[in-house]
């Protein structure tokens, strides 16, 4: 059974829930990267080995990637969709997606967030309000409370 046209995300609350989760990775991130260091100088009153400085900030580096993979690909969505009550489809838009779609969407909208952003205009007119990566990754983002409903 395929979603009604009208049951997918908009542009606003699509970019809304970006939003959020921007703010989530940046704290997240931040806090993988400061926090263990001042607990390190909390507690041992020496400097931070420069691996320790070097581990962590690796991982909050690699965190905003982790996010939004783990997140399309276990339940589907962020925390920021989940707020907006949207979720990230496979084209049929009820399966999530695959760890691969998943991995490459995230990826993609990483390196490119840029284009990512300019991306999310098609929105605005594709009768399932698809953005670029929704149709190159094969995905669509529905109303997932509505969903339910029907």
């Amino acid at each position: 059974m395929a979603v009604p046209d009208h049951h997918y995300a908009g542009l606003v609350s699509r970019i809304s829930a970006l939003g959020v989760d921007l703010i989530v990775v940046a704290a997240a991130s931040g806090a993988v990267r400061v926090l263990p260091e001042v607990v390190w100088k909390t507690v041992t009153h020496l400097a931070t080995p420069h691996w320790l400085s070097m581990a962590f900030g690796l991982a909050a580096a690699v965190l905003p990637f982790l996010y939004f993979t783990l997140f399309w690909w276990l339940p589907g969505q962020t925390v920021g969709q989940m707020l907006m009550g949207i979720a990230v489809r496979r084209n049929n838009g009820h399966e999530d997606p695959t760890l691969v779609q998943a991995a490459l969407r995230s990826a993609f909208g990483l390196a490119l967030f840029p284009l990512w952003i300019v991306g999310l205009l098609p929105i605005l007119w594709d009768s399932k309000r698809r953005a670029w990566h929704d149709k190159v990754f094969r995905t669509v983002v529905p109303y997932v409370s509505r969903l339910r409903k029907s």
